[in-house]
């Protein structure tokens, strides 16, 4: 666990409000003029006072991703992410729909969280309500009422849902990189390249660089589940021997993209 993360959880425990004291402050916000001073400190606050909720919302997100785990180096950008989400509940906040404000700051840290996932580490973009339809759908849950009506588009998100992100980082034992510094960076006037473009550049570069094609989906696998181990026991390798041909293979590229 990164220093950040301890000094995150740290500062939720210490400054953790109870139920009451979160109510009473959510009532006090209420008669307090909107972007004040005085509303913006007593928003900080109970938003500090709550950082916990913050904390379980992003390691449940995260128990639903192959790609992205508790610990990884992202983990401080979800929370950052997640209390913004909190934020966002707090100010809308509305006590007289008689509903606990844990209830609906979830919902907010969620989607600012799974946003900020699918952005960043899915390699095709998916509108977020298709995205927890997806994820719903594939784990057997019934699928929420705000999805989209059309299964078929709920069916393709699922579809790409194991597409590797080329912006996911992998480790090479020394350091870390991504698939995306392994290939061939465009000229500045050059349009953006489609994935598909993209991965076949990869696969280029590694064909250049004379990587077997074990290790090249081994790279793939790796970049897609995030855990080396993971991406072993799927292609049947052991971890210790995998964690050395993506160093390997690492290296060799590296040498077709100066």
């Amino acid at each position: 666990m990164t220093n950040e993360i301890t000094a995150w959880m740290n500062a939720a425990g210490s400054r953790r409000l109870t139920p009451e004291q979160t109510e009473s402050l959510l009532d006090r916000l209420q008669l307090l003029e909107e972007d004040s001073p005085k509303y913006r400190r007593t928003v900080n606050r109970i938003c500090e006072g709550n950082l916990l909720l913050v904390a379980k919302t992003v390691q449940v997100i995260l128990r639903g991703r192959a790609s992205i785990h508790w610990g990884d180096p992202c983990t401080a950008d979800l929370l950052q992410v997640g209390y913004f989400g909190l934020e966002d509940a707090v100010r809308r906040f509305d006590p007289s729909r008689s509903c606990k404000l844990s209830t609906i700051a979830v919902q907010w840290i969620r989607q600012r969280v799974n946003r900020w996932i699918n952005s960043r580490h899915n390699a095709v973009y998916i509108p977020e309500n298709t995205l927890r339809a997806a994820f719903d759908m594939k784990s057997g849950k019934p699928v929420n009422k705000r999805a989209p009506r059309n299964i078929d588009l709920i069916k393709q998100a699922i579809a790409v849902l194991h597409l590797s992100s080329l912006d996911m980082t992998i480790s090479d034992g020394d350091g870390s990189t991504t698939l995306a510094e392994l290939i061939p960076a465009p000229s500045d006037d050059e349009k953006p390249t489609p994935m598909e473009t993209r991965l076949l550049s990869l696969y280029e570069v590694m064909a250049k660089a004379k990587i077997d094609k074990i290790t090249q989906e081994l790279m793939i696998t790796y970049a897609r589940k995030g855990r080396i181990d993971s991406a072993a026991r799927s292609l049947g390798l052991p971890p210790g021997c995998a964690g050395k041909m993506i160093k390997s293979a690492i290296e060799k590229c590296r040498k077709h993209v100066r």
